[in-house]
């Protein structure tokens, strides 16, 4: 059995698709039609987990964000 690629995949999957990654991935993820939200235009779900990542942030003392993205 072959394996699918990455591209069959995103083109089979059901939109919108979201996804979460830290900032030096974005660029990677736009090439295949992500894009990145604001908070206010992330679904709840992913507004809560990008407040908790901004606390685990400030204590770990990390320079990246929290991307959310979505594929529609």
């Amino acid at each position: 059995m072959r394996a699918k690629s990455s591209h069959a995949c995103l083109r089979e999957s059901p939109r919108p698709l979201y996804l979460m990654c830290l900032e030096h991935n974005g660029p990677m993820y736009e090439k295949f039609g992500f894009r990145a939200l604001g908070v206010e235009e992330m679904p709840r779900y992913f507004q809560r987990i990008e407040k908790l990542f901004t606390v685990a942030k400030a204590v770990r003392r990390m320079d990246e964000d929290l991307w959310v993205m979505k594929l529609e």
